[in-house]
């Protein structure tokens, strides 16, 4: 989610990476109003004159669309104080066009960039693209962007909590007459050099190269899902009933 200056409403390079109309468009970009990728607005069916609330209370009204490409891939565009107020704060990646003139290397470059850095960065590194090196030009862009993932799984709340994302996937498949059954694969023994030392004691190294997740297991178990082999308590709801295989076709689509 780029955000521009509310001073010039559009960051000073950002209007001359865009064709017109689209710069037109995004300099005439306001507080409280936002563009949408195409993509957004197509998996929220939503068009100009549409309302986004946020979670901050702050209402953002739709105002256009760009390409994706045009975009990053990021999904909304709106202003400085707009994004501040929605909670977006942290400056991820910048634009910048090179003098025709020079020709620097992107090590060159970078390093150019570096004393920009925050002072609390904990890894001082820059990384260069220039166009046709990567799809979109966007922080992570060797990570699909979460556009990419919402079109394909749909949008979720993402939380925490393991137990709660498995126990919400079983009651999906439960209204529809499946049984959703865990089976724990063990994972491998990992040792850790250092304590392979004479002054490491018997302990410390038995316990590196033990095997864990028997805890997890042990919550599925108390969380009414099946884990077959797990030691199970005899407060727990285990259900022993498969009433349809986990390959038909309903398996395809679990959830709603």
């Amino acid at each position: 989610m780029p955000g521009a200056d509310p001073s010039t409403r559009v960051e000073p390079g950002f209007a001359s990476f865009l064709p017109q109309p689209e710069r037109r468009l995004v300099a005439g970009l306001d507080p409280r109003q936002g563009i949408l990728s195409e993509s957004a607005a197509k998996l929220r069916h939503l068009g100009v004159g549409s309302t986004l609330t946020f979670s901050t209370g702050n209402d953002v009204t739709i105002v256009g669309t760009l390409p994706d490409v045009l975009m990053g891939s990021y999904e909304l565009l709106v202003d400085r104080a707009t994004a501040r107020g929605i909670g977006v704060t942290h400056e991820r990646y910048i634009l910048f066009q090179v003098r025709p003139a020079a020709h620097p290397t992107a090590p060159e470059l970078a390093q150019r960039f570096v004393p920009y850095l925050p002072i609390d960065v904990p890894y001082p590194v820059v990384e260069v693209r220039a166009p046709g090196e990567t799809k979109y030009l966007r922080a992570n862009d060797r990570e699909a962007p979460p556009i990419v993932l919402k079109e394909r799984f749909g949008e979720f709340q993402a939380q925490p909590d393991p137990i709660k994302a498995i126990t919400d996937f079983r009651d999906q498949l439960a209204r529809r007459g499946i049984d959703l059954i865990i089976m724990p694969v063990p994972v491998k023994p990992s040792i850790d050099g250092h304590k392979l030392s004479s002054a490491a004691s018997g302990s410390e190294i038995e316990q590196s190269a033990t095997p864990s997740g028997t805890t997890g297991a042990a919550d599925d178990e108390h969380a009414g899902v099946q884990v077959p082999g797990a030691r199970q308590s005899s407060d727990a709801p285990v259900s022993s009933n498969t009433r349809r295989s986990a390959d038909q076709s309903t398996m395809e689509t679990p959830a709603d």
